[in-house]
């Protein structure tokens, strides 16, 4: 009876305030006198049922406890990564709520977030978003989650990736890593149906092809390649095709541009032999009196397709130096 304060009020009333509830009962002293004796006589038994009940789920704990060392022990734990793929979504959410692990990785750098995604399961997916998931990291096959996302068939899960990156300012850094990694796929689904959904874009009135050129402009901080360039010292040729025809519809100047060696597309396109899109430079080049145009080591178009011995790009440069009075 600790936390009861009792008092008298008056000769004929008592009452008594429950000191963490503030809550006063008022009485008659001989209903007071019943009362306490009431608790005298049971409080014993009262406390013995609640030091079984305590004792009891002491025990049901310790149980517990050793029951999970066990499949510990047995590599049977369960993980968020067994949750994912079971499919319970309110068994991840509870999940989440008590241990905030949804940045872990199993021992393949695959994340969370990545399963939920090879799973196909797109509740998942949001809930793992919501809770804040990297979208960002890669696995050790150097994959990113949404080069996963490309390869399922839910479409609404490769946009949820995919606007996530746009909501982190990330999308331009992911299309340039599809084309490192010469996903050809990847970067016409990107650039043929992500660039016409109207949350890619600033406003409504903004046109597919702002958004495209936005993406085919952005430039790595460390070699100074835009996504064409990459392409080419990647020597991809059908990717290098399929990014110059959108240089040539968005009618972008990117396509003169210069990497950090002081070498245009034209230079790279002659280094590594790329016949076909040196015929389609060619012209663009010449137009703007940038054919003979040499990099930092003054090494020309042609020089470095006669280094390489690469005949058919010889070829098709040879006429137009020599238009230009260099041979």
């Amino acid at each position: 009876h600790r936390d009861l304060h009792l008092s008298i009020r008056r000769q004929r009333q008592m009452c008594i305030r429950d000191r963490s509830t503030n809550h006063v009962i008022t009485m008659t002293p001989l209903e007071m006198v019943k009362t306490l004796r009431w608790h005298k006589d049971h409080l014993p038994y009262m406390l013995k049922n609640i030091e079984r009940n305590i004792n009891l789920e002491k025990e049901n704990s310790s149980m517990a406890t050793a029951a999970n060392t066990n499949l510990s022990s047995k590599g049977h734990t369960e993980t968020i990564f067994d949750i994912v793929r079971e499919g319970d979504i309110n068994k991840l959410f509870k999940h989440l709520q008590r241990h905030g692990d949804v940045d872990n990785k199993e021992e393949d750098g695959e994340s969370v977030l990545m399963t939920a995604v090879r799973e196909g399961d797109k509740k998942a997916t949001i809930l793992l978003l919501l809770e804040g998931a990297d979208v960002e990291c890669l696995n050790i096959h150097k994959e990113s989650t949404f080069q996963i996302a490309l390869k399922q068939e839910n479409a609404a899960i490769k946009d949820l990736i995919w606007s996530q990156l746009l909501n982190n300012d990330e999308d331009k850094n992911a299309f340039y890593q599809l084309c490192e990694m010469g996903d050809v796929q990847g970067v016409i689904y990107v650039l043929e149906h992500l660039a016409s959904l109207k949350y890619v874009r600033t406003n409504s009135e903004q046109s597919d092809l702002s958004y495209q050129k936005k993406l085919v402009e952005f430039k790595d901080q460390k070699e100074n390649h835009f996504p064409l360039m990459c392409a080419l010292v990647k020597q991809n040729e059908s990717l290098a095709n399929l990014l110059l025809r959108y240089h040539l519809k968005i009618n972008t100047q990117y396509v003169f541009e210069c990497d950090v060696g002081g070498k245009n597309s034209l230079i790279l396109a002659s280094q590594f032999g790329m016949d076909e899109i040196v015929q389609q430079l060619v012209p663009l080049y010449k137009d703007k009196n940038m054919l003979t145009e040499t990099d930092n080591k003054g090494k020309d178009a042609l020089m470095c397709a006669s280094e390489g011995g690469f005949g058919q790009v010889v070829n098709i440069l040879l006429p137009h130096f020599k238009d230009e009075g260099k041979i």
